[in-house]
């Protein structure tokens, strides 16, 4: 019973240190790719960010009022969870890593179940494309490495989405990476 006791002490113990440790956000509306690392809430209380139905503008909820921003004024998003949406023609992407290429996903949901289409990016603030090979090669025409270990390191069968399990990262970005070494 005793041994018990410690155990339990030391589970809430490690809870709370764990729980006080993570990263609380607060749903904000980015105005540019350059407020991405910063933590600047503005002084409303966000609650929705979200599309307008009736037109391409970004309607912002807070708890006083509602406000239409115009879409090339607003960069993106990111909500309660820290998850960063980007707003590009007319659509928003959820960013799922932003390194010598950037990655984004959408998810849709239908009769046949749920997808997720992928994306990709040259930086946070060019054209957003979709992963494919028709698109990595029109995109990257200007750098024949990277389009060689592409077609070498992934096979015809894998998505252009696969991760390496070694090191936790989209091994299509790590392809690119070998490349800007050379």
């Amino acid at each position: 019973p005793n041994v018990m006791k410690k155990i339990i002490r030391l589970m809430l113990l490690l809870s709370t240190i764990t729980g006080e440790a993570q990263i609380k956000c607060k749903t904000r509306v980015i105005y540019s790719s350059l407020e991405l690392n910063t933590v600047n809430y503005e002084d409303m209380k966000v609650k929705i960010v979200r599309r307008a139905f009736w037109s391409d503008s970004i309607v912002v909820k807070t708890d006083k009022k509602k406000i239409i921003l115009p879409s090339e004024k607003v960069w993106g998003m990111q909500d309660d969870d820290c998850t960063i949406y980007r707003n590009y023609d007319s659509e928003f992407y959820k960013l799922e890593k932003a390194d010598s290429m950037v990655i984004y996903t959408q998810t849709h949901s239908g009769y046949k179940g749920v997808r997720i289409t992928n994306y990709f990016s040259r930086n946070l603030n060019s054209p957003i494309y979709n992963l494919s090979w028709k698109q990595i090669k029109r995109e990257y025409s200007d750098n024949p490495c990277f389009l060689s270990e592409i077609d070498k390191d992934i096979k015809w069968y894998q998505d252009y989405d696969v991760m390496d399990k070694k090191t936790d990262m989209f091994k299509i970005i790590e392809i690119y990476k070998g490349c800007l070494k050379k």
